[in-house]
């Protein structure tokens, strides 16, 4: 009885002593924080061809991706400008990082490493993409096995045809992401998101000659622009179309945001990206107002919000020159026609082949000026011709 006693009295200890431990354990949080996340877009932020802001990344269901890689050593530290020979995802791979109400959260949670010489470098991209969506159709392309891949994590971006498809693709900047020891329990790993492609915009105005229609027996007076357009008459524009050899697909670098030797279009013949208006459907890329209407200067922003065109940085020069094409009507009432609308006619004009260089991360505006000349009209007599010699004609006398 006693030897049983004693067993208790042993096997009771035992428990208090391995349950002290746990609570000790757990009481230390520095041994355990979780990493969390935080972000910010950098200037001139706006997915889709609507430019992508952090209201953007925090909508339901974007969110960004994170990378991340562990080494324990200092020989196979990330340095400026190269990983180390064995740097893998291994850490995180394609992480999805979602807003959930106050914070940024994913799951499983990862928790700092705890040696000292224990580093983790981050890299993300975003919008977050399961490798099959927002444009993304591959990670780490160079690689048969992408998650034990070695070297910068890389994605395969491809520019949808569509503006309204398109996506603003943005990549975090690294500085400050590399080789990053364990935080505080309120610490976060900050991500600024940098724009991977460049932005184009329209603005559109008409550029006409003085008309004559104030008042009969008005006179030109000569003016080279209008202060309106003439009554009657309305300037709609159909189509916008940027032409020249983009690069529809490339790799993009998510550590260092460079992409690499595109994929290019063939160069026997141009692309188009192209801005439509079509009445009959409510996904004009155009703001309608606008484009139904054009208006004397100030220029009006013609393309909607979400119709931005974003490209992959390119230079044009030299003999690989862009074009922009513009489709446009000019309407004018007039009820002694047939055609009950009046005069239309339906003009498309061609801008002289230019360079320009597109960089990432800026925003580039084309102003449209639509030139009208008015159908003058002016008019003379020609006197009578009295030189020539007259005609005898001889009467009877009655």
């Amino acid at each position: 009885m006693k030897k049983n006693n004693l067993f208790l009295v042993l096997l009771t200890a035992l428990l208090v002593m391995s349950c002290s431990k746990d609570e000790t354990m757990m009481s230390i949080p520095q041994e355990s924080n979780a990493i969390t996340f935080g972000t910010y877009v950098g200037r001139d932020a706006k997915t889709r061809a609507t430019a992508l802001d952090l209201d953007g990344l925090k909508a339901t269901g974007i969110g960004f991706g994170v990378f991340a890689f562990y080494s324990n050593e200092t020989a196979n530290e990330y340095n400026n400008t190269t990983p180390p020979s064995n740097f893998t995802p291994n850490f995180m791979y394609n992480q999805q990082v979602t807003w959930n109400t106050s914070k940024w959260g994913y799951t499983p949670v990862k928790y700092w490493p705890n040696e000292g010489n224990d580093k983790l470098t981050f890299f993300a991209y975003a919008p977050y993409s399961t490798g099959s969506t927002n444009n993304i159709s591959a990670f780490n392309v160079a690689s048969a096995t992408p998650k034990t891949a070695i070297g910068d994590p890389t994605l395969l971006f491809t520019v949808h045809s569509a503006a309204k498809s398109q996506t603003d693709l943005l990549y975090a900047d690294a500085t400050g992401l590399k080789n990053v020891a364990k935080q505080t329990t309120t610490g976060t790993v900050n991500f600024l998101f940098l724009h991977a492609l460049s932005r184009i915009g329209f603005n559109v105005e008409v550029m006409a000659d003085k008309v004559n229609d104030d008042a009969t027996g008005t006179a030109d007076d000569g003016s080279i622009i209008s202060d309106a357009i003439a009554a009657g008459t309305v300037v709609s524009v159909q189509k916008v179309e940027l032409i020249g050899q983009f690069t529809s697909r490339n790799i993009l670098n998510v550590a260092a945001g460079t992409w690499a030797n595109p994929v290019t279009l063939s160069t026997a013949t141009d692309f188009a990206y192209a801005l439509d208006y079509n009445a009959t459907q409510a996904s004009s890329n155009f703001v309608n107002t606008v484009a139904n209407g054009v208006a004397i200067a100030p220029p009006q922003k013609l393309n909607a919000d979400d119709s931005y065109l974003m490209i992959i940085p390119k230079e044009f020069k030299d003999a690989d020159l862009l074009k922009i094409k513009v489709t446009y009507t000019v309407t004018t009432a007039d009820g002694a026609l047939a055609n009950a609308s009046g005069s239309v006619i339906t003009n498309e004009i061609e801008s002289i082949p230019f360079a320009i260089n597109f960089e990432a991360g800026r925003a580039y505006t084309f102003n449209l000026h639509l030139g009208l000349t008015s159908v003058k009209f002016d008019a003379s007599i020609t006197p009578w011709d009295v030189t020539t010699p007259g005609t005898v004609v001889n009467v009877p006398l009655n």
